[in-house]
């Protein structure tokens, strides 16, 4: 029983050390997005460069 539980407290903690890393990303791509708006790249490129649609960037530049 001991060692099903240690096994099962490893695992929920490698499934939060993934879930923090993507959130981390989803972070970064979102500060990158904004940035590079900002600083005059259009909304077409920031698509193309981040594999979303450019509804997808309109949303994430109207909640900076």
């Amino acid at each position: 029983m001991c060692e099903l539980l240690k096994v099962a407290l490893e695992d929920a903690e490698k499934q939060g050390i993934e879930k923090g890393i993507e959130q981390g990303i989803e972070q970064a791509t979102k500060e990158n997005i904004i940035s590079l708006y900002e600083n005059g790249a259009s909304l077409e490129l920031l698509a193309k460069s981040f594999k979303m649609s450019e509804e997808e960037i309109k949303n994430i530049i109207a909640t900076k």
